[in-house]
């Protein structure tokens, strides 16, 4: 879990001494956004400051949504390759993690990449969030216009 969802479940005491554990250790809060929520915000003139990281292995191949950036698991286990996409990812409002299901890897990246984006000297940082259920929740939720290389499956 995340240091807000922990706060979010804990009583306001526990809540409070997790967000300053938090604070002292640079971890920015990665927060959850649903389907229907990133779609209407796709379709939006937000677009152009989101970043979607699709963060699955072989398993990409089947569609994706469309414009997202296949950057696999592997490479969140490299501070530098994540102090990279931090730099790289600066000027983004938004950045949205994902994996098939977003139980592991898409909370797993999205929480490092929190934790080096919190870490980092920059002017300006984007709101990191997980797709909640994610590319299966995706195709679940009907917007399958935001998709793209679904013919790949």
């Amino acid at each position: 879990l995340t240091c807000s969802r922990m706060a979010m479940r804990a009583s306001p005491v526990c809540a409070s001494a997790m967000t300053r554990a938090c604070a002292s250790r640079n971890v920015r809060p990665v927060s959850s956004i649903e389907a229907e929520e990133l779609a209407a915000h796709l379709r939006s003139d937000a677009r152009e400051s989101t970043v979607i990281v699709d963060v699955r292995d072989t398993d990409f191949k089947g569609g994706n949504i469309r414009g997202a950036l296949n950057i696999p698991s592997e490479h969140f286990y490299n501070d530098a390759q994540v102090d990279d996409l931090v730099e790289r990812f600066a000027q983004s409002q938004y950045v949205v993690f994902h994996c098939m299901f977003s139980q592991q890897r898409g909370p797993f990246c999205a929480t490092k990449f929190a934790s080096r984006l919190g870490a980092a000297q920059l002017p300006q940082k984007p709101q990191v969030f997980v797709l909640e259920r994610g590319f299966s929740g995706w195709l679940s939720s009907g917007n399958l216009d935001l998709c793209e290389n679904l013919e790949d499956t």
